[in-house]
């Protein structure tokens, strides 16, 4: 039993050092060995992290006024996963929407530079983030907050669960693909549904309906082109559930 519970400890602590910038060194030699075994933590670590942004609202709305507090709310969202998200999200920009072939566009995301097409959706990204905060009242930012990196880290278990792995040559997305993937997404789908409708009631469907367009679009995009996912196109995924996810809660208002 003990066993047990200190396995499933340095899985997650494994999780979070990869998905947070939260530091807990315990264990942290054996990390490429337990990120398979981590994913099974990722709802739970944005339902973390929902929780602190949540809190985040609460407090900064009771002082800041809207416009200021829609900045400080992305700041958080955005350095809680080192800006690791968003440099996915420019360089999936890149490559999918090259017009290259599958070969080049792989190559074109490896590339650390960042081409115009990338800083144009890392643009759009912040400015539809931002817009949509700025539209949901004081009172709501705090369930919104909650939702959106949770919603985030499920949707990284969809995309796994229903993408194939894109690089022959392997990645750091691939050290987390697993036997048991779509046992996850399915998990992880149906824990969303029940908080968002508990939440929102009814309307939680909306917002769950959002969640899932803009991963639908984004994996068929990425199929087409690419074949399958790659870890930009993971961190990409996160970042697009959580603009949705803030888009649908502000049409609730």
């Amino acid at each position: 039993m003990f066993f047990s519970v200190k396995e499933a400890a340095a899985n997650f602590c494994a999780a979070l050092r990869f998905l947070t910038i939260f530091p807990l060194p315990w264990r942290q030699e054996e990390d490429s060995s337990r990120f398979r075994r981590s994913v099974g933590w990722f709802a739970f670590l944005g339902i973390l992290l929902g929780g602190i942004g949540a809190l985040l609202a609460w407090g900064v709305t009771s002082f800041a006024p809207p416009a200021v507090t829609a900045v400080l709310l992305l700041f958080y969202l955005a350095s809680v996963s080192r800006f690791l998200h968003l440099d996915g999200v420019a360089d999936s920009a890149d490559g999918l929407l090259s017009a290259r072939s599958r070969e080049r566009s792989l190559e074109i995301m490896k590339d650390s530079r960042v081409g115009a097409m990338g800083v144009a959706a890392l643009i759009f990204l912040l400015l539809g983030k931002f817009a949509a905060l700025l539209s949901i009242p004081a009172e709501g930012l705090p369930a919104a907050l909650f939702f959106m990196p949770f919603a985030g880290r499920c949707v990284l278990l969809f995309s796994m669960g229903t993408m194939h792995y894109a690089r022959k040559e392997g990645g750091i997305g691939a050290l987390f693909y697993g036997d048991d993937m779509r046992r996850h997404a399915v998990i992880s789908l149906v824990l969303l549904a029940v908080l968002l409708c508990m939440v929102y009631g009814c309307r939680g469907f909306i917002v769950l309906a959002g969640i899932l367009l803009g991963f639908a679009f984004l994996r068929r995009k990425s199929i087409l082109v690419l074949g399958g996912a790659t870890g930009d196109i993971l961190g990409a995924q996160c970042e697009m559930a959580e603009l949705m996810t803030a888009l649908a809660v502000s049409f609730l208002y």
